[in-house]
């Protein structure tokens, strides 16, 4: 079995919430997706999906997958999909970084091996550990009565693990968090999403400030060292999403930046 051609296509999707609005001034409405088709000399198919967060998050963006997509199917038209580590060093040599674009060659390679031996991916990662896992609902940065209601909607929904999105001003922050906080249900899992935009110092004086309020802090600073080296001075425990660099108490990867085998499953 040979890879024949990839195809790419693209599909506009836009935010149902009033906007997805985070740390920095940052904020969108619309976030592109690509989709990729592997098809094998056998007419065997597979899909993969990414969809980066925006152009000024990651450092992959939606604009630039197709460009790396021409620079990486030469390296796998011709080569068996099932043999997915062996395509990934044909990747990686033909492109350097770009996990996003790599991330939909990889998920699609594991839709073919499955679909050839009749498995479904968990099994061919390892087998299945977690039967169903819980989703949680992002309430983006406005104004602290709008995000009280929006917390209110997810929860009617049925949501019980809310990401609240922060990193504006230190202080603000403190206030909206108290301000959250007197919402917060005992089998809530609430995380405090920072998005990379505090310094060390900034992340003591919030950690300090609202010890007492049950959350993680996601992403508080930018690189690993900053990170780390504030897991034994603040309360929280910390997380990061994919794209940075280091290790912490939770690791969240979202799945525009690795396929089930070119990170997940190392992380798992």
């Amino acid at each position: 079995m040979r890879i024949a051609s990839i195809a790419a296509y693209t599909a506009d999707l836009e935010y149902t919430g009033k906007a997805y609005a985070f740390a920095g001034g940052r904020s969108h409405q619309v976030f592109t997706s690509t989709v990729v088709v592997l098809t094998t000399d056998t007419g065997l198919e597979g899909c993969g999906e990414v969809c980066p967060c925006g152009p000024n998050y990651m450092p992959a963006f939606a604009e630039g997958i197709p460009s790396c997509l021409s620079l990486l199917a030469p390296a796998v038209i011709g080569q068996d999909p099932r043999e997915i580590s062996y395509l990934h060093e044909l990747m990686n040599q033909a492109l350097t970084g770009q996990a996003v674009a790599k991330a939909a060659i990889d998920i699609a390679c594991w839709d073919i091996l499955g679909k050839a031996t009749g498995l479904p991916v968990y099994t061919l990662l390892g087998g299945l550990q977690t039967p169903s896992m819980p989703l949680h609902r992002i309430v983006p940065l406005a104004d602290p009565i709008e995000m009280q209601v929006s917390l209110r909607q997810y929860r009617s929904e049925g949501f019980r693990h809310i990401q609240i999105k922060l990193g504006h001003d230190v202080e603000e922050d403190i206030e909206l968090v108290r301000a959250l906080s007197k919402l917060k249900q005992p089998d809530e899992l609430w995380i405090g999403d920072i998005n990379a935009a505090w310094r060390r110092d900034q992340t003591l004086r919030f950690s300090r400030a609202v010890e007492d309020v049950d959350l993680y802090l996601e992403q508080p600073c930018k690189g690993y060292e900053e990170c780390q080296s504030l897991r034994q001075r603040v309360r929280h425990r910390n997380g990061r999403a994919g794209g940075f660099k280091g290790a912490n108490d939770t690791q969240r990867p979202p799945g525009t930046g690795c396929g089930p085998g070119l990170q997940g499953a190392d992380l798992a």
